[in-house]
Formats: C-alpha cells, structure tokens, sequence
C-alpha cells in the first residue's frame, strides 16, 4: 500500500508540475509575443520619430532658405521702389543738363571753352546711365519688347565682344542651330550679355577662357528659384561661363544687390549684376548662377521661347543722330509742362528750329490756352502727369473739340506707372526722358511732317 500511495503520489506531483509547467510555457510565449510586439510598435515609433525628426529639420532649413530669400526679395524691392521714386525727378534734371550741354557744345565747337563743357556733358551721360542701371535693376525701366533671336544678336556683338575680352581670353561661341526665338528688348539683352563678359574677364587677370552657349533646354533640367511659376516644357538657355576666380557662398548672397561689388576702387559702380537681374527678370526670365572659388562661375539665363516665327526679328532701334532737321516752318505748338527747366528747354530747341511755341505749366492753364488759339495750334506737347490735370485727360479734353490735333507724351516716369494714368508706350508716341535735341526734334518732325502733308492735301 505504501509503495502504491508513494506511486500514485510522485504521478501526482509530476502531472501537477506538467500541468505547471505548460501554463508557465504558455504564459512564457504569451509574454514573448506582447514583448515581440511591443517591441515592433516601439520600434515603428522610433523610426516615425526619426522621420518626423527627419522632416522637421528639413522643413526648418526650407523655411529658413525661404525666410533668407524673402528678406533678400524685400531688401531688393525696397531698393528697387526706391529707384523707380526717385527716376522722374533724376529724368528731368537730366534732360536739362544734358540738353544744355548738348546745345553749348554746338555753338563752342573750336573754342577754349569746349573741352570744359565736354565734361559737363560726359557727367551728365554718366549719370544717365546709372539711372537706367537702377530702373533695370528695379525692373521698371521702359522695354521695347521685340521677336529676338539670340544667335544672331550675339553675332552682331560678336567683334565687340572679342575686342572687350583681349588677347589673353580665348572666347568661345557654341550655338544651337534650331533655337526658338524669344521675345525681349534687343538692347537691354545686348547689355546683360556686355556686363556678363565684363565680369568674366575681369575675373580672369592672367587670362582663361569665357563660353558663350545658347540651346533649347527640356524645363525638367532647368534650375530657377520661382519653380511654383508655370513654366513651359521647353526653354531658351543663355550660358556665359569662365574659367576665373570664382565666388563662395557669402559673396553669391549679395551679388545682385546694387552697389554690392568685390573690385577695387574706381573699378566698377556695383550695378552691373543688379542690371543683368533686372532685365532678365523684367523680360520674364530667369537667372541662376553657379560658381566654386577658384574653378569658375556658369551664369544661366533661361528665357521664354516665343513662336511668331513669321515676324522680323529684332526690329531697328531709333538711333539718335546730328543729321539736319528741317526746319519748323512757323507751326505753332502748344507745350504744357509742369516742370520749369524742362518746359524751357524744350521752348527754347523748338523756338530755335522754326517753330512756335505757346506754354502752359498744368493740363488745366493747358486746357485753357488751347481753347484760346485752338485755331492756330497744330501740335501739342504734352507731360503725362502733372499736377491738376494729368497729359492723358488734356489729351482726350482737346480731342473732344478738336479730333485731328496731333500730339506728343513727354515722361521720364516708368511703364508700369504710365500703364496706371492709360499710356502705353509702344502704342503711343511718347518721348522718354531723358532726351537729347536730335532725337526730341526728330521726332517732332515725324508728326510735324504729317501735319505738313495734310496742308498740301487741303
């Protein structure tokens, strides 16, 4: 009986601890799989955090780059606002002084006085330039927008070209044969390849190589920093590239900025980059620029392309000369000009070329002296905005008692702030300032010789 009991008893014990057992097995597997997947839930989260992580850097170093672009935008509009400002007023200063200098040069042409005036003149020229450099830069300058094609442009400065580089800069040209033509002011275009070149050369003092590169180029290889902007599928790239020194990072930051430069003193006005982005911009381009210290700088221009094919590109740009104007022949002209100087200057050039001249300082005195001698005026100068009454409400006024006057638009302001008073300039005859007596006079004589041939025909 004891060895019975003693039996039964350890079989006892044995299925108790098997069943034991068992249950801790279970429980063993049961804990491994929560810690298994506890373990991958833990592992997902580390790697969602790691890429949370990931992406927050990445959005705090865009968000950065386009708080530093926003600020450079800002700082680059406020200059140019500033620029556009201040253009009318520097406009007719310098139609006056140069307009002046201009006329005593004529009548001092083999005396003493006229190496003296020649750098009054020269100053005043200077000084016109800078200004249309600004309103370049500020994207408010006046454009002549023309069909364009760039290998033929580049060809017709191509000896210039090679006369500004030297000797010691070998300079390649590589044209695509088939590229589209693109729509853009032919000079201003001609400048932002000349400041370009310019660069590049003095960027290579001991001499190296400048390419000159035109090609249609699929948009998905273009780099442009406005890559929200609908772009079309293809592009016209316009590469000017050297071999020179370079620039870092820092310097790439601020070489658009006007009167940013690294030359030396006396070397450069510091608009030269600011004009090329401003023209680019202004032609609805785009600018990016490559560049590493020591191993050269790729300047990228992606315009465009435009397909009126059938049209003559490039259309002749007026070109001022010191050929003869005919005289005025007594025609009496109305010139309404709020600014003093300006309105005597162009008294003065008239009067002393045959014409008459009746002024008036505001579009409402305008109104009234035209209603005076409304039989004897047959032209009217006019500047676009005065104070009272701007040049375009005169305009309408007398056209309204009587529709055949011929007329003509001074301003030295911008595009767009013509655009805002109804005047488009490639659709009206509108004189910018500043201007010079031949150009001012010949155009005059274009309307004068109309009014002219409508006296023969009566």
């Amino acid at each position: 009986y004891l060895m019975e009991y003693f039996i039964r008893r350890d079989f006892y014990f044995n299925k108790l601890l098997e069943d034991a057992n068992k249950k801790v097995m279970k429980a063993k597997n049961h804990l491994e799989d929560i810690v298994a997947a506890r373990t991958e839930e833990l592992r997902e989260s580390f790697e969602k955090l790691k890429k949370e992580n990931k992406e927050k850097k990445e959005l705090s170093a865009k968000q950065d780059e386009l708080q530093k672009q926003l600020i450079q935008s800002q700082k680059m509009e406020a200059i140019g606002l500033l620029a556009g400002g201040v253009a009318h007023d520097f406009n007719n200063l310098l139609t006056v002084i140069n307009g002046y200098s201009e006329l005593l040069l004529l009548k001092h042409k083999d005396d003493s006085e006229k190496d003296t005036i020649n750098q009054i003149y020269h100053a005043g020229k200077k000084a016109e330039t800078l200004t249309r450099q600004l309103l370049a830069f500020s994207r408010k300058q006046t454009m002549k927008q023309v069909v364009v094609d760039l290998n033929s442009l580049i060809k017709n400065i191509e000896i210039m070209l090679r006369h500004l580089v030297g000797e010691t800069i070998d300079l390649i040209f590589m044209y695509e044969d088939n590229i589209h033509k693109i729509m853009a002011d032919a000079g201003q275009l001609e400048q932002v390849i000349v400041n370009l070149v310019i660069n590049a050369r003095d960027a290579m003092p001991e001499g190296g190589v400048i390419k000159i590169i035109t090609e249609n180029v699929s948009t998905d290889d273009v780099v442009i920093e406005d890559s929200g902007k609908s772009i079309p599928a293809e592009m016209v790239r316009l590469a000017i590239t050297d071999t020179g020194t370079g620039m870092d990072e820092e310097i790439m930051t601020h070489i658009f900025e006007p009167f940013f430069t690294t030359k030396g003193k006396d070397k450069g006005t510091g608009l030269g980059l600011s004009t090329v982005y401003g023209i680019v911009k202004q032609s609805d381009g785009y600018i990016h620029v490559d560049s590493k210290p020591d191993v050269g700088t790729t300047f990228n221009i992606y315009f465009k392309p435009c397909h009126y094919e059938n049209e003559e590109p490039a259309a002749k740009r007026i070109v001022d000369s010191h050929s003869d104007i005919s005289g005025g022949d007594g025609i009496l002209v109305l010139v309404v000009e709020d600014e003093d100087s300006v309105r005597e200057f162009v008294e003065y050039i008239l009067k002393e070329n045959g014409y008459r001249v009746i002024t008036a300082s505001n579009g409402v005195d305008g109104l009234k002296t035209f209603i005076e001698h409304k039989d004897e005026i047959e032209l009217l100068i006019a500047d676009v905005i005065m104070p009272e009454m701007s040049g375009k409400e005169l305009v309408d006024k007398i056209l309204k008692i009587e529709p055949e006057i011929k007329y003509i638009f001074m301003s030295g302001y911008t595009d767009d702030i013509l655009g805002k008073h109804g005047i488009v300039s490639k659709d009206i005859n509108i004189i910018q300032k500043p201007f010079n007596r031949d150009y001012f006079l010949s155009r005059v004589r274009m309307i004068t010789s109309e009014i002219k041939e409508r006296k023969s025909v009566k």
